[in-house]
């Protein structure tokens, strides 16, 4: 009876919007759908929500700071390549190109790396993983998930990495693509 003692490691809110998510990212896929609001979320939310809940299952509380590393970089990945994906479908350019100088989108880049450094040192280094006591932050788990399994961290270090990481990817690829622009 032990799995059904709450708060579970994996709240139902997290599976819901994974689930969600990923009928969302299918169903989009197959039919070539265009980029809306609804896939741009999906998009994000499916590979955080998959890769915490994998994480958690295949390695329980163990090698948090490399998981969250590679977790961060997975969904980015994913998010860039569906946003690429069905830019290409739709006939528009992969990344579509913006009115920035190359100067802007390099500090783009700095900052969002720097920004990244700090909050992936600080979450590797102080992890939420304390056990809740009071009655508002026990509700929240209820919900989340517990914090005190490696789920409930690395779906907030995945979600705010991986937001942080996609602008880093999506900002190089603006500057090679201006780049090649210049040179042709």
């Amino acid at each position: 009876m032990s799995s059904f003692s709450l708060p579970w490691a994996i709240g139902p809110l997290p599976i819901i919007a994974t689930f969600w998510a990923a009928s969302a990212c299918i169903a989009t896929i197959f039919n070539k759908g265009k980029l809306t609001g609804k896939i741009f979320v999906s998009s994000f939310l499916f590979p955080v929500g998959f890769l915490a809940i994998i994480t958690q299952i295949a390695f329980g509380d163990n090698y948090f700071s490399i998981l969250m590393i590679i977790n961060q970089a997975c969904s980015s990945l994913f998010f860039v390549l569906i946003f690429i994906y069905l830019n290409t479908v739709n006939g528009n350019a992969p990344i579509p190109p913006i009115d920035y100088n190359e100067s802007e989108l390099w500090k783009s880049v700095i900052v969002f790396s720097l920004i990244l450094l700090v909050f992936d040192v600080f979450i590797s280094s102080f992890p939420i993983r304390a056990t809740c006591d009071t009655g508002k932050c026990f509700a929240v788990e209820l919900v989340i998930g517990r914090k005190s399994s490696i789920f409930g961290s690395l779906y907030f270090a995945n979600f705010f990495g991986g937001i942080l990481l996609s602008g880093i990817i999506i900002s190089t690829c603006r500057i090679i693509q201006k780049n090649r622009q210049q040179k042709s």
